[in-house]
């Protein structure tokens, strides 16, 4: 069961068009209401107390606290799956709480799953039966959106619950994203549904400048990384220097991790391998279409194992991303199972391996990215015929 909890805080009319459009394309019963009100006066509390599954959570705070707020719904909430919205979203795609349950069953790496906002073009979405394509962000990698946020309730509880120092506006959803990095998990887009943001209310103290700059300066004190400012943080230009200084941040702890990639394996791999299939796989951690870029950022990923998925993907596309991705000596292990023109066969040498794997103009570039050597099919996990190609960085 999916349980949503929705934060309020008067504006009745945002409540019932974000009520009005789940009710509308929840898809399943299988949900429940829960409002955590901040001392409404408009007629809010009861017109969601006459809900059906519906309870609410009085928890009024005299300073808004985002994350204290979510806290407070989650221990009245019955749900195995936990929704947390804002009032003032509207959400347009059909079939919201079975895909949700779907994908996060589907895929365990996935930590946080949040909907795609498209505000601008919501009338082109709003009903659509398809949901927008799911989306790992390699770039920010932990940056989720926080007009709605779903995750698993057991990856809510191992995070210790959301962290109440935040008080301001922004990195809020930052510190739930690095929080599941540190897990192990990724946060995904997408894939769930398509939500418009109605406006975000008329509270300036909270969305204040000073308040982001504030609360970047709590995830500094407890994740570090370099803000590169001197006298202060530039304030014409606060939304660019904080994505860069997150992009850094994260970059640096997907360093400083161990990764271990198994695209497309199907025989059993050492433990410690992020299992990704192709679309419909059962059993993986992540189902990805591997036609496109793999969604790590660059250069951290210690290894990659690619088993017989020549028919579905380009060997010199692939090997590309996997270059992209590799740390400095990562090692990408592939099996020559399937390969193009002489399937099946073991090539005898290293340059008969790239004039299969990559077109003729393309193989002085990828013999410069990449040594080459025969694995051992005595090794451990390693199934023959396999070629080790190493990243020369």
């Amino acid at each position: 069961m999916v349980s949503f909890i929705i934060l309020t805080h008067n504006r009745l009319e945002k409540t019932r068009t974000l009520v009005e459009s789940l009710l509308h394309y929840a898809g399943s019963e299988e949900y429940e209401l829960v409002f955590v009100d901040d001392g409404s006066a408009d007629g809010t509390v009861e017109y969601v107390a006459a809900l059906p599954r519906s309870r609410i959570v009085a928890f009024a705070q005299e300073v808004f606290n985002y994350h204290a707020a979510l806290n407070a719904g989650v221990p009245h909430a019955k749900g195995d799956v936990l929704g947390f919205l804002i009032n003032d979203i509207e959400l347009l795609t059909p079939g919201i709480v079975p895909r949700v349950e779907n994908i996060l069953r589907r895929n365990p790496l996935i930590g946080i799953l949040s909907p795609v906002e498209v505000t601008g073009s919501e009338a082109e979405w709003r009903g659509r039966e398809e949901a927008p394509a799911l989306h790992l962000p390699r770039g920010y990698t932990v940056w989720c959106w926080g007009g709605g946020v779903f995750m698993r309730r057991e990856n809510w509880e191992a995070m210790g619950g959301f962290d109440e120092s935040y008080t301001g506006y922004g990195f809020v959803e930052a510190e739930q994203g690095m929080c599941m990095l540190k897990l192990g998990l990724r946060v995904a887009w997408g894939g769930l549904a398509a939500a418009h943001h109605h406006g975000p209310g008329d509270n300036a103290a909270y969305h204040s400048a000073e308040g982001l700059v504030a609360n970047c300066l709590r995830f500094h004190e407890k994740h570090g990384g370099d803000l590169e400012f001197g006298s202060g943080p530039p304030m014409d230009n606060i939304y660019s220097w904080m994505a860069a200084y997150l992009w850094r941040v994260f970059q640096r702890d997907w360093q400083r991790r161990e990764t271990r990639l198994a695209l497309g394996v199907e025989s059993p791999v050492s433990e410690g391998f992020v299992r990704i299939g192709l679309p419909g796989t059962e059993g993986v951690d992540l189902e990805w279409d591997l036609t496109q870029e793999i969604p790590w950022m660059d250069s951290t990923v210690d290894e990659i194992r690619v088993g017989q998925v020549w028919d579905r993907v380009a060997p010199n596309a692939l090997l590309e991303e996997a270059y992209r991705v590799l740390k400095p000596g990562g090692v990408c292990r592939i099996s020559l199972l399937g390969l193009p023109e002489r399937d099946g066969e073991v090539p005898a040498a290293p340059d008969d391996l790239w004039s299969r794997l990559v077109p003729t103009s393309a193989e002085e570039s990828f013999r410069a990215r990449f040594e080459v050597h025969r694995d051992d099919p005595s090794q451990k996990d390693i199934s023959s015929p396999q070629a080790s190609l190493r990243a020369v960085k």
